[in-house]
């Protein structure tokens, strides 16, 4: 029998269950390190997960908008993102300044009314103001202090033709720095525009070549003008004609006035009339395609004209005239002209129409607007000159527009025609006339 011997040591036995065991145990441990640990991966790997929801920040939408995304390093510890803030942009006062003169420019090369120019000049305005926005630091610096220079001289021009039109005066022309008319049509090559005689339209033809103011027959009878004499003209020819001389109360275009203008009378032919320098003497005219522009010389000086209150025709029933004194018995009354200027005249019963001395002409500042045959107290023809009087009054009897015959040399007093006191009857007594309305 063989006798073991404890003391030796023994060679290890997998199959010893003591042993097994301890080697299963830790087999064991080992396990369950390793599935703490894969446990562990698996953890952090779902927290950075893009799958899992979480709560978004409006801060961090700013921000991704602001910057392109970038890829995530899952070995890199993510840090938080600050919100950016966005960036505002700094206005170009000197761009918009150039658009906004550009869309004036535009504007202008088809403005014909004061209200298009008005527009204009507002466009420019805001130009201007654009420029002085323009930084000192800005690189447009300079070119910018240089066109507010040449935008302002674009402004005071667009304002000129904005100006309100002036109202119609009651005597007297009015000078507007500024006016234009547009071009309706041509004829030949020679503009076609409107003009408005005594309130009314008329379409006539821009000649510059005429220096006086032609209408025809038909304009004539339109406005219902009596010829108060005659003139005379030259035509195309070279050859001169005699024309009829008629006044109109009034001629006006956008604003510029002439008052109490003689114009002739063309022959029946003519079928459209011409405006004649006479019109727009003083101003500077520059033709375009669709408008005629009228700009006021610094130079010209209108002819001063002293300023009256406006008048109104009176008729009254009755009025009375003091005599004042009388020459070989003729009564002699006092008649103010243009509401200023009086003057003793007798009261010749035998004159057809209101005859002025050359004096009273002289201080009255009238000249001749043409001539007249006047039949004189020894039966002969003599001429006279016509002028136009803008009133004649005597008492409450007031007269407007009316015209008198200047006499040659030599005629001391004015004689007060029957045209004044034509519709009335009268009384002549020793030292008052009395007038009579005649009843229709």
């Amino acid at each position: 029998m063989t006798q073991l011997n404890t003391s030796k040591p023994t060679k290890h036995n997998p199959f010893n269950p003591i042993t097994s065991l301890s080697r299963g145990t830790a087999i064991l441990l080992l396990s369950t390190l390793a599935l703490v640990n894969i446990t562990a991966c698996t953890n952090t790997k779902t927290a950075n997960s893009p799958h899992q929801t979480t709560r978004s920040n409006p801060t961090s939408k700013i921000a991704s908008a602001a910057e392109p995304p970038t890829k995530s390093n899952p070995s890199t510890t993510s840090k938080p993102v600050q919100p950016s803030q966005p960036s505002q942009k700094v206005p170009d006062h000197y761009q918009q300044a150039i658009d906004t003169a550009t869309g004036a420019v535009i504007i202008s090369n088809s403005a014909v009314s004061r209200d298009d120019w008005n527009l204009v000049a507002n466009q420019w305005q805001t130009a201007i103001n654009l420029l002085k926005g323009v930084p000192s630091s800005s690189r447009h610096y300079s070119i910018a202090q240089r066109k507010l220079t040449e935008y302002k001289a674009y402004l005071a021009d667009a304002k000129l033709k904005a100006t309100p039109q002036p109202s119609k005066p009651c005597s007297g022309d009015t000078n507007p720095a500024f006016f234009s008319v547009p071009i309706k049509g041509r004829t030949g090559g020679i503009p076609i525009v409107e003009i408005s005689i005594n309130d009314q339209p008329f379409d006539m033809l821009f000649d510059t070549g005429a220096s006086k103011t032609l209408i025809t027959r038909s304009m004539a009878t339109v406005l219902q003008l009596p010829p108060i004499g005659i003139g005379r003209a030259r035509i195309a020819d070279g050859s001169v004609v005699t024309l009829p001389i008629a006044l109109t109360e009034s001629q006006e275009i956008d604003g510029r006035f002439r008052m109490d203008v003689p114009v002739a009378v063309a022959p029946a032919a003519l079928e459209i009339g011409l405006l004649g320098q006479d019109f727009y003497q003083g101003y500077d005219v520059a033709i375009k395609e669709d408008i005629i522009e009228f700009r006021r010389r610094s130079s010209y000086r209108a002819v001063s004209r002293q300023k009256t209150r406006c008048l109104t025709e009176t008729s009254p029933k009755y009025f009375t005239v003091p005599i004042t004194r009388r020459n070989k018995g003729i009564p002699i009354v006092e008649v103010t002209f243009n509401n200023n200027y009086r003057f003793p005249m007798m009261f010749d019963t035998g004159a057809t129409d209101t005859v002025i001395t050359q004096n009273m002409a002289i201080k009255m500042g009238l000249k001749p607007v043409g001539i007249t045959q006047v039949i004189v107290a020894d039966g002969s023809a003599s001429t006279f000159g016509v002028a136009f009087v803008k009133s004649q009054s005597i008492a409450g009897r007031l007269k407007k527009n009316t015209t008198v015959s200047i006499a040659p040399p030599g005629l001391e007093m004015g004689l007060l025609g029957q045209d004044f006191f034509e519709g009335y009857n009268y009384t002549i007594k020793q030292n008052v006339i009395e007038f009579y309305r005649q009843e229709q």
